[in-house]
């Protein structure tokens, strides 16, 4: 066999493989792709539970598992995704108006750094974040939930549920306005409806900088946002020992 024919019968074999695998489909399943370029997650719904299915990780991307537990139909991810979709144009929807019947934790979470967590496993997805961002809610008891009109799901947030990742700054003095970028590209300037606040932390003494975005959620400043605001603190009208920053026509103390 010449060079030729063995080159055509090598590629031959490989498209017979590749269609072989393209066709493969786990029994019973109803997937819903969760990773992006950084990895591929997929789960189905067996019998009203969550059941784990993963692609292998190829060289260049990085799968994310799924665990096992148990969760209604109601308040699996794929129908609150169907639901938070159908819910209302792109951004936030009108979360406050909504009182839907609570429906207990199905394993979601979000670190400190801003990472989105389902039953253990990162959400990779950032169009699928913005999703679920756009139906958070910190209701009155302190507890964090993801609402659509149908139903509310458990948040876990080890922090703040978004990170001021950049900001912009106009004008000086009183006149100067400050203006956040979230992880999620949400906007928002510092003013008396987006108060500054800076808490802070044990057992250093350090401080953490938080500006409101909506209803009870805030962001977290970055360390590089936070290092940006430190170069813009001064006395209020340039006297005492007190130190902030104006945006919005309020003067905010760090401290």
């Amino acid at each position: 066999m010449d060079g030729l024919a063995r080159q055509i019968l090598y590629w031959k074999q490989r498209a017979e493989l590749w269609r072989s695998r393209r066709h493969l489909k786990p029994r019973r399943s109803c997937s819903l792709l969760l990773g992006s370029s950084e990895g591929y997650v997929r789960k189905w719904q067996h019998s009203g539970g969550l059941k784990e299915w993963a692609q292998r990780p190829d060289k260049t991307h990085e799968i994310a598992g799924v665990n096992d537990r148990t969760a209604t139909s109601s308040t699996g991810l794929e129908a609150l995704t169907r639901a938070a979709a159908e819910s209302g144009e792109a951004g936030a929807r009108p979360v406050e108006k909504w009182n839907p019947p609570y429906c207990g934790d199905i394993g979601m979470k979000i670190r400190r750094d801003g990472t989105w967590m389902y039953q253990g496993s990162p959400i990779g997805r950032i169009a699928l974040v913005k999703l679920f961002a756009s139906i958070l809610r910190k209701d009155d008891d302190g507890k964090t939930y993801l609402v659509t009109p149908a139903e509310k799901v458990d948040v876990e947030v080890e922090d703040a549920p978004f990170l001021a990742v950049e900001m912009a700054v106009s004008g000086e003095g009183r006149n100067q306005t400050l203006t956040f970028r979230t992880n999620v590209d949400d906007v928002v300037t510092v003013d008396a409806e987006h108060p500054l606040r800076f808490e802070k932390t044990q057992p250093d003494g350090g401080l953490k900088p938080y500006v409101l975005v909506r209803g009870r959620l805030e962001a977290l400043c970055t360390r590089a946002v936070y290092a940006e605001l430190v170069e813009l603190a001064e006395p209020k009208d340039g006297e005492g020992d007190e130190v902030g920053v104006w945006s919005g026509g309020v003067w905010w103390r760090v401290g």
